[in-house]
């Protein structure tokens, strides 16, 4: 799958199976010197499938000038992710979705 047919499989198969979708901000680091910023936090949604919570700790690098994004890196609990979306992914297929 290139990047537009995947967008296009999340936007209209995969995002429709999560509902009450939240986010909670557990913290969040700053580096003193403004090229890092890191936030760790919980999602939790309902799903077709059950509920679905993951933990996630997101790490954003920046510019010189601290106003742009130049290298993103996301780490989730892989344990909830291996388990969880192929079952959901099943679950899409069966429907034809």
């Amino acid at each position: 799958m290139n990047n537009s047919e995947y967008e296009d499989y999340f936007r209209n198969a995969i995002a429709p199976a999560f509902r009450n979708f939240r986010i909670e901000v557990n913290d969040i680091i700053e580096a003193l010197n403004n090229e890092k910023v890191v936030v760790w936090g919980k999602i939790t949604a309902e799903t077709d499938i059950g509920p679905y919570s993951n933990e996630y700790l997101l790490i954003f690098y920046l510019n010189d000038k601290g106003d742009k994004v130049t290298r993103f890196l996301e780490y989730v609990d892989s344990a909830v992710v291996l388990d969880f979306f192929p079952r959901l992914r099943k679950h899409i297929a069966d429907r034809g979705v």
